[in-house]
């Protein structure tokens, strides 16, 4: 069931902006977004994190190409569509340095693992 604040943005209905538009303070507020649909009581919500120093994210001109995309960043915010990152195996330590497995899966998606030192 919606709230009174989701009521009164609802009711407010769409708004068009021709420039920045800050949510919240500096001082005492987290701004944030709220994104509805009109048949579902429920919203989807963007919020800032205790950022410590300021950042704009770019999105990408267009969607993705294939399936299964996800959106990654430079260090500048300049999001892109990139190919899901896909993981044969990894190298894990045992924190005293005495022992060395190679973990991974096969193509039958059975997890292997074998000790190298």
């Amino acid at each position: 069931m919606a709230d009174a604040k989701t009521d009164l943005l609802r009711s407010l209905g769409p708004s068009y902006f021709s420039q920045s538009v800050n949510f919240g303070s500096a001082l005492d507020q987290t701004g944030q977004v709220f994104f509805f649909h009109t048949s579902s009581p429920f919203s989807t919500g963007f919020q800032s994190g205790n950022a410590t120093a300021a950042i704009t994210y770019t999105l990408p001109v267009s969607g993705p190409s294939i399936s299964g995309s996800v959106l990654t960043s430079t260090t500048a915010g300049v999001l892109s569509w990139s190919s899901s990152p896909s993981l044969s195996s990894i190298i894990v330590t045992t924190p005293d340095g005495l022992h060395t497995w190679e973990i991974g899966v096969d193509n039958d998606g059975n997890v292997t693992s074998t000790q190298i030192t």
